[in-house]
């Protein structure tokens, strides 16, 4: 109750934000209308059965602006899609004046677009039960890792040694942002003598 509310200014009068993120087939697109330069609207959506953002993104926006005639001259997108020039000039005929779908790479708007995409990991934690921590740090990886899809399921592997004898291996696994104890491995290694960490995961 005492949490102020923020509120959020742009250096642009008006605009729409779309970011989106992905989970096991399902994907949430968070949509944040500006207008007067201040955050006016949110929204978010659900796609079942998707892997890529760039399979969607197209046919999502013309749905989205179907029928409208608010549409900004600005629309931030966080990542490229194939037909965004066609949409580009679809929307400019349909609204009567030049519209520009941006991805931006820094300053104000970049951090518009992960205000953005933070509200969809939020909303798609919700859906899926998952925390928003674990939603954001699967995401990130995702990004960093330039990964085609959020990883389920990750493994790590520790080898140690006593002075290049007894090779062994702990395994832990993670699925989902969670710790899979049950299936935690140690493995004893043989076949060669020696302090070679890449020799002994293979």
């Amino acid at each position: 109750i005492r949490q102020k509310q923020k509120v959020v200014e742009i250096s642009y009068k008006e605009q729409d934000v779309f970011a989106s993120v992905i989970f096991d087939g399902t994907a949430c697109v968070a949509v944040l209308k500006f207008r007067n330069f201040k955050l006016w609207d949110k929204q978010h959506f659900f796609i079942e059965e998707v892997n890529e953002k760039t399979d969607f993104y197209a046919e999502f926006l013309q749905q989205f602006y179907a029928g409208k005639t608010d549409i900004p001259s600005r629309i931030l997108i966080d990542c490229e899609f194939s037909d965004s020039e066609l949409l580009e000039n679809w929307l400019s005929d349909i609204s009567g004046k030049k519209i520009s779908i941006i991805l931006p790479k820094q300053g104000e708007q970049k951090r518009i677009i992960e205000m953005c995409q933070q509200n969809a990991v939020q909303n798609l934690s919700e859906k899926t039960e998952k925390t928003t921590r674990e939603m954001s740090v699967l995401n990130e990886l995702k990004e960093l890792l330039n990964l085609e899809k959020v990883p389920r399921i990750i493994e790590a592997y520790d080898i140690s040694n006593m002075s290049g004898d007894n090779n062994v291996a702990g395994m832990i696994v993670f699925k989902d942002g969670k710790p899979l104890k049950e299936a935690y491995r140690r493995f004893a290694i043989k076949g060669f003598s020696g302090q070679d960490d890449y020799r002994s995961m293979n």
